[in-house]
Formats: structure tokens, C-alpha cells, sequence
């Protein structure tokens, strides 16, 4: 299991619980530079882009429902058909996942490759594909389906 409150000293597991369960955390929060701009570029090259996303177990319905606010704040409402919400990514399909959990499991195989997000609690895992930033985005995913098609 992989929650963000497991990142923080027991100590502040409570406070830190407050924060994320609050009305409009999840939607007050700011993409990552160049992130836009790096999901329409892919969408114009012709990518079909999903936004996967798990909702906070302790405030599923209020977190999922922020989440598609601020998608179509950053995105345009047009991108709210490509947003998924789910506790399990497994069931999604495709070539690739970028993702700062360590670790992504669940109930299905997956055929996409897991290019991991750099975080500070991620970077000790080893063997994945690194994105350290939405810029830098287009040669690590150039180079992962490259590899994938290679492998094919």
C-alpha cells in the first residue's frame, strides 16, 4: 500500500491526514512544470493520452471530484474524457504508465511499461525508466517505446 501520509513521520500523520482530507486540497494543486504543455504536445503528435489517477482512500469522492475540477481548470474540459479514476491501474491499458509510486500492482497483468516519476521517496528503486521532469519528458518516452517496439 502506498499512501501519501506513509512519506511523513508517524508524528504527522494526523496533521498530515487534516491536510489531504480538507475541502479543495486536491484541487488547489498545481500541475508540474512543462506538464501541460508536455500532454498536448504528445495528444498533437498524435499519443492517446489517459490521465490515471487513484483517489485518496480516505476521501474518495471529494478527492476523485477534485481531480476532474482541476483537470479541466489545466487541461480544457475536452480532457475530462481522457481522465480515469481508479484505486487499481492495472485495469488500464496501454504502453505506458508514468507514475511516482514505487511500486504499481493490483488485480490484472499490465502491458504498459511503468516509467517511474521522480520523487524523493522513490529514488532508491532501481530497474525503471526515470522521468525527473515533464521537459525532459519526450526522449524518456521516445526511448521507452523505442525499447518496446524493439522487444516486439
Amino acid at each position: 500500500k502506498f499512501e501519501i501520509e506513509e512519506n511523513f513521520d508517524p508524528s504527522e500523520h494526523e496533521l498530515v491526514m487534516e491536510v489531504i482530507t480538507s475541502p479543495g486540497f486536491y484541487e488547489s494543486l498545481e500541475p508540474y512544470p512543462g506538464a501541460v504543455e508536455a500532454l498536448k504536445r504528445l495528444l498533437e503528435e498524435g499519443a492517446d493520452v489517459k490521465l490515471v489517477t487513484a483517489p485518496h482512500p480516505a476521501c474518495a469522492g471529494s478527492c476523485a471530484r477534485e481531480k476532474f475540477l482541476s483537470v479541466e481548470k489545466h487541461l480544457g474540459p475536452s480532457w475530462l474524457e481522457r481522465l480515469i479514476i481508479t484505486r487499481d491501474k492495472t485495469h488500464v491499458q496501454g504502453d505506458i504508465l508514468v507514475d511516482d509510486k514505487p511500486k504499481v500492482s493490483g488485480g490484472q497483468p499490465t502491458l504498459w511499461t511503468h516509467v517511474l516519476f521522480d520523487q524523493a521517496y522513490n529514488g532508491k528503486v532501481e530497474g525503471k525508466a526515470r522521468m525527473s521532469s515533464w521537459s525532459s519528458s519526450a526522449e524518456v518516452l521516445s526511448a521507452v517505446l523505442a525499447s518496446k517496439k524493439a522487444a516486439s
